[in-house]
């Protein structure tokens, strides 16, 4: 697991079988709910799903951690999220 206790007591618990990376926040962050727009979002928009796919996909290609998948498909994500705020 992760702890995060400064980061809206964030918690990241992990599963072998099946493979789930399952977050927990505080109730009523705001994180929580930028993650249920972010998902929301990619429900309704195939385009901006298929980007992320693609994303994910590329970057998990060549990394040693997580991290560094991370920064790697941080500018899609950071995009789609500018895309969600525009539209609010």
């Amino acid at each position: 697991t992760v702890r995060e206790p400064s980061w809206y007591q964030h918690r990241m618990l992990k599963l072998e079988t099946p493979n789930v990376n399952l977050h927990v926040f505080a109730p009523n962050c705001p994180e929580h709910l930028r993650h249920i727009l972010f998902r929301d979002w990619l429900i309704n928009h195939k385009e901006d799903r298929e980007l992320y796919i693609d994303a994910k996909l590329t970057a998990k290609e060549n990394v040693e951690n997580v991290h560094q998948y991370n920064q790697k498909k941080d500018h899609i994500v950071k995009v789609i999220y500018q895309r969600i705020f525009d539209s609010l």
